[in-house]
């Protein structure tokens, strides 16, 4: 699918699957948890920064909370638009918005997910790296 950069947020898309779904046909809410993941992953490729070059650091960037509004279902088939924006840089965590969009532009689901920044080797908490909050900074327009 095609992602794009706007000013302040990246727009990534995903088609729901069959096997994403539910006996309802819903989207199962536990699918959104992944689909955000690669959404966030791909709006840091697309600012050049892989995760790869974040583990070769020695660094690790767990999820440290996770909160999801469900507002409408999407189903089989829907394709969806994933607009993810970073709230917050702080010290040692990012904090990213998400909201999804159907192919209608209805919005079904809004979530905030938290990550921190950890050293690999000891899992100590670590400031968030000067790379990554100049590439935030520069590429894209906080909220």
């Amino acid at each position: 699918m095609q992602s794009s950069l706007k000013s302040n947020s990246y727009i990534h898309h995903h088609r729901v699957g069959y096997a994403e779904t539910d006996k309802m046909q819903f989207l199962h809410h536990s699918n959104y948890a992944r689909i955000y993941e690669n959404a966030r992953w791909e709006f840091f490729r697309s600012l050049n920064i892989p995760y790869s070059a974040i583990e070769e650091k020695g660094l690790f960037m767990p999820v440290i909370n996770m909160d999801f509004k469900f507002i409408k279902p999407a189903f089989y088939d829907d394709n969806l638009s994933i607009e993810v924006r970073v709230e917050n840089i702080l010290n040692i965590k990012l904090a990213f918005t998400y909201r999804t969009f159907n192919q209608n532009s209805e919005l079904i689901n809004e979530a905030m997910v938290t990550l921190a920044f950890i050293k690999a080797d000891s899992g100590k908490p670590v400031r968030t790296p000067e790379f990554i909050k100049e590439r935030l900074i520069t590429k894209t327009v906080l909220v």
